[in-house]
């Protein structure tokens, strides 16, 4: 991080300083944002009404952790709950953010603003910034990191999961534009899922639409 009114680096001693600190600093934006982003995956599964059963009663149970999610996902393998997940991980935390918020910002924003403020820290703005105004800075890439995370522990093979769908969800590019046109620009209104066939060969052409609630 590039902080406002940093001290200089003198010696070695100095320096080791530094490094701890921002270690230290490190580790508490992955707590943020962990929490934060549990939050939101909490506040998916209500929404969506994604439920597991449940060990006492074998009735159905709003999920509350991730773990009860991947338990609802090797439960339930249908189009209806891979939908859900879908709508947790790559509609909520972005377009339903933005429609929602008074400044249109997304669940990312939010998160970046609230570790600025718990954390008293500020970015200095540097002069490359408005050449490259799409370049994430160190809380950002840590936010999609522990997103990133927690979609690929939630989808992951294995452990009851019999399905073969990969552990991502992407925009696509049809066949066709893939061919004829480099530059085609992906629709951000269909997204599709990979998998594999009854033969073993990867299928990436199961799309659906963005899911309206």
């Amino acid at each position: 991080m590039n902080y406002v009114g940093e001290e200089s680096i003198k010696t070695n001693a100095d320096l080791r300083q530094r490094v701890l600190k921002i270690d230290s600093d490190k580790e508490h934006v992955q707590m943020i944002c962990k929490q934060e982003i549990e939050a939101l995956m909490r506040m998916a599964a209500d929404v969506t009404n994604m439920t597991h059963k449940c060990k006492l009663n074998g009735e159905p149970t709003l999920c509350k952790t991730p773990t009860q999610m991947r338990k609802s996902l090797c439960e339930n393998q249908s189009l209806s709950n891979i939908k859900q997940l879908h709508w947790m991980f790559h509609q909520l935390p972005w377009e339903t953010h933005q429609s929602i918020t008074l400044k249109g910002k997304t669940h990312q924003d939010l998160v970046e603003d609230k570790v600025m403020e718990d954390m008293n820290i500020a970015f200095m703005k540097e002069e490359d910034d408005d050449k490259n105004p799409k370049q994430r800075n160190c809380i950002q890439q840590m936010y999609t990191k522990v997103l990133n995370m927690k979609k690929q522990d939630l989808m992951k093979k294995g452990g009851g999961n019999t399905s073969d769908i990969q552990a991502f969800l992407k925009r696509p590019v049809t066949l066709l534009n893939q061919t004829s046109n480099n530059k085609y620009s992906r629709s951000k209104t269909v997204f599709y899922w990979s998998g594999k066939n009854v033969y073993g060969g990867l299928v990436n052409n199961e799309v659906m639409q963005l899911w309206d609630l």
